[in-house]
């Protein structure tokens, strides 16, 4: 199948891609929108429907409730990522009006996604799976520390089999 550019004629920036039995799925910063972190899905990288919402309010603050003349246009949620393991959706992204680090997890695209915090603020964050640690180690990286020259290092506190999680600035990552 050929398509033609653009593939998808709407605003979609800071796209992460993934693919689980052969269907890919999308997600992208929604910013100030809700609800939000629309995730997107596709057959064939052409042509994409709309999948689910992860969230549909983030944490209700006044500007996200437009209440007392309070906005958070432009901010929001910003820059999500999207992974798959062992038969887990996993969502990772920042808020730049609450400053908060948010991982929404669920069984299912379609949910009902599972919303916990990390600690610290990290802007174009990722997640990477460590399958040689028995432990289940998830490495954490970001485009930046929150302060330059400063590491963090800190606990998920899941449940679940995951609860180890380290950061790094990219610039560490070889």
């Amino acid at each position: 199948m050929i398509g033609t550019n653009p593939i998808i004629k709407m605003d979609f920036p800071d796209p992460d891609v993934i693919c689980v039995d052969n269907t890919f799925y999308m997600i992208s910063t929604t910013m100030h929108f809700m609800p939000g972190a629309e995730i997107l899905r596709s057959y064939d990288l052409i042509n994409w429907e709309h999948a689910s919402f992860v969230y549909e309010r983030l944490d209700s603050t006044p500007g996200q409730t437009l209440t007392d003349k309070n906005q958070v246009y432009g901010k929001g949620m910003w820059a999500a990522t999207i992974r798959y393991f062992e038969g887990v959706f996993y969502i990772l992204f920042v808020c730049n009006d609450t400053q908060k680090t948010y991982l929404y997890r669920s069984n299912q695209i379609d949910g009902p996604w599972e919303k916990s915090y990390v600690e610290g603020f990290y802007h174009d964050a990722s997640l990477l799976f460590d399958v040689q640690e028995k432990d289940g180690h998830i490495l954490h990286t970001c485009s930046r520390p929150l302060e330059p020259g400063s590491t963090v290092s800190g606990r998920i506190n899941w449940e679940r089999r995951f609860d180890h999680m380290q950061q790094h600035s990219g610039e560490h990552i070889v």
